[in-house]
């Protein structure tokens, strides 16, 4: 897998009118791997991958927990559940919402830019909200490419601009030009890596290794559970929940910004600043979570490194 191309591709709103022209230039023989992710209702089951095969000659299927990643596949995440893309294989997760949704465009984002760093191209296309932006933010700090549907050219547009607002994006592209610009960067050579393992930043390691487990215990005989879902053999770990929320106070934070934004458009100054104030409470109450967390996750290394548990005596 050394020469193949990781794309990763997020929708919410309007998705499904989109991927179709995404993916026609996907062909069997393209270095590449696809994996999507649509908000769909937890209760719904997705047709995406069904509908999607009928416009690319590549193989297009639902995600399987354990599944080699192979060239010229798409994989599209099932219903309720999260897709994590690892070095050679992919993970379906219960893992903990965000932004209130399951699967997550965060989730995929994130485990991606992660396992494959510079291999990766990040595509996040029409939706509301902030899903993704995060994940794209990851993409780029890992080394990897960062395409955002035009949010001009988006029929919903709030998840492209809140992107286009949390990190550097390479390329803003039309839903027209976006097909011929994949094809252009899947086929261009991947570069070695200069990033060590060292620099992946802790915060996205924690991030992903939380969307992994299930923050809830399950009862063994509930019967509203799909059948597939396996009960975790792992007690409930503290530091994943504080990461969890950590991942809700950003989400938190975010949609008062767009909050404020909105009211300004709307010339409503007391109601904007209102938003304003709230949000920049958010934020430091989120920037002093993550310092602490950080600051935890030094110390526990560090007492890894000196063979002490850290403890006092």
């Amino acid at each position: 897998m050394e020469n193949l191309r990781i794309l990763v591709i997020g929708a919410s709103m309007g998705g499904i009118k989109v991927f179709p022209t995404v993916v026609k230039q996907i062909k069997p023989d393209m270095p590449v791997a696809v994996f999507i992710v649509q908000h769909v209702y937890s209760a719904h089951k997705s047709q995406l991958a069904g509908i999607l095969s009928t416009h690319t000659e590549a193989t297009v299927k639902f995600a399987e927990d354990g599944e080699p990643i192979r060239a010229g596949h798409i994989y599209v995440s099932p219903s309720d559940q999260h897709l994590i893309v690892g070095s050679d294989k992919m993970t379906l997760s219960y893992g903990p919402q965000e932004n209130s949704s399951r699967p997550s465009i965060n989730a995929l984002f994130r485990s991606a830019a992660i396992a494959h760093r510079n291999k990766v191209i990040g595509l996040l296309l029409t939706g509301l909200l902030s899903d993704g932006a995060q994940g794209m933010k990851a993409i780029h700090d890992c080394g990897g490419i960062t395409i955002v549907q035009d949010p001009d050219d988006a029929e919903f547009d709030e998840m492209p601009r809140n992107s286009i607002r949390a990190t550097e994006i390479d390329y803003i592209a039309t839903l027209d030009d976006i097909p011929s610009l994949l094809k252009v960067l899947i086929k261009k050579p991947v570069k070695p890596s200069n990033l060590s393992e060292q620099k992946v930043p802790i915060e996205l390691k924690r991030q992903v290794a939380a969307s992994l487990k299930p923050l809830t215990q399950i009862v063994e005989d509930d019967d509203t559970l799909p059948a597939n879902f396996q009960k975790p053999d792992f007690p409930i770990d503290l530091d994943d929940s504080l990461w969890s929320v950590l991942q809700y106070m950003q989400e938190r934070t975010t949609m008062l910004e767009n909050l404020a934004e909105n009211e300004h458009m709307k010339d409503r100054k007391k109601l904007a600043r209102d938003y304003e104030l709230r949000a920049q409470e958010s934020r430091a109450h989120t920037e002093n979570l993550r310092a602490h967390l950080l600051e935890l996750e030094l110390g526990q290394s560090t007492s890894k490194v000196n063979g002490s548990s850290g403890l006092p005596n």
